[in-house]
C-alpha cells in the first residue's frame, strides 16, 4: 500500500540570491518545489510532512534561479535520510522506498493495508521512519495488521487469519468461495479489509455467494 503520494512541497520565500553554490544538505528552491542536497544531486522533498519530521525550516531554503537549479543534476525524491535500522523497536512504523508501511510487532513487520487501518489505530504520517530496502528484508514478516472491526457495512468486503473473503450482507458475513466469483459479483479485491479472528467470529454467518 502507497498512501504517501508525491506532492511536491511549495514554500513562498524572498528574491532569488545570486551564484549561489549549494553545498551538502542545503536546500534550495527555484520555482515551487524545495530540493535538500545529497551526494551533489537535488532531490524532491515530496510532502510537508517530510519537511517538518526531517527537521527544516522555511528560513534556511536558498532561492537560486531556474538556470541555477538545472545546473544541479536530479536524484531521486527525498524520503528522509535513511540511517541503518538494526533495533526494530515495538511499535515502530517503518516503510522502504515505493514500499508499504509496516508497524513491528513482537519482532515482525505487519502490513499496514489500507489508509483505514493507518487511522483506525491512531498512527501518525510524521512518526514513519525511512529505511532501506535491505534493512526492510532482515525484519521477519508477520501477517498483516488488522483493522479493528466493529460496524459492519453492507458491502465490505472481510477477511481474518483464514483465506476465506467474506462480503458483509444483511449484516451477515457470506463466504465468497473463489476471486472469480468475487469479482464476477462487482468487488474489487482491493477493497478488502483485514480484521482480527474476534472481530470476525462476532460477525453471524450468512449464506454463502453463489
Amino acid at each position: 500500500m502507497k498512501f504517501f503520494p508525491v506532492i511536491l512541497l511549495s514554500v513562498s520565500l524572498a528574491v532569488a540570491e545570486p551564484s549561489v553554490i549549494p553545498k551538502e544538505g542545503d536546500l534550495v528552491q527555484a520555482e515551487n518545489t524545495v530540493f535538500v542536497i545529497q551526494e551533489g544531486r537535488r532531490c524532491g522533498i515530496p510532502t510537508f510532512e517530510v519537511f517538518k519530521a526531517n527537521g527544516f525550516k522555511a528560513e534556511n531554503v536558498i532561492r537560486i534561479s531556474a538556470e541555477e537549479m538545472n545546473a544541479i543534476p536530479e536524484g531521486p525524491t527525498f524520503t528522509g535520510p535513511r540511517l541503518p535500522y538494526k533495533d526494530a523497536k515495538e511499535g515502530d512504523l517503518v516503510q522502504a522506498p515505493k514500499g508499504p508501511v509496516f508497524v513491528i510487532c513482537d519482532g515482525q513487520r505487519r502490513a499496514i493495508s489500507t489508509m483505514e487501518t493507518f487511522k483506525a489505530n491512531g498512527f501518525k504520517v510524521e512518526t514513519v521512519i525511512m529505511i532501506s530496502d535491505g534493512d526492510m528484508q532482515d525484519i521477519p514478516v508477520g501477517p498483516d495488521l488488522p483493522c479493528p472491526y466493529k460496524e459492519p457495512k453492507e458491502g465490505d468486503l472481510i477477511k481474518a487469519g483464514i483465506p476465506t473473503v467474506y462480503v458483509i450482507r444483511n449484516g451477515c458475513r457470506c463466504a465468497v468461495p473463489t476471486m472469480e466469483l468475487l469479482k464476477s459479483n462487482g468487488y474489487n479485491g482491493k477493497n478488502i479489509i483485514v480484521i482480527s479472528d474476534e472481530d470476525m467470529e462476532a460477525i453471524p454467518v450468512g449464506r454463502m455467494v453463489q
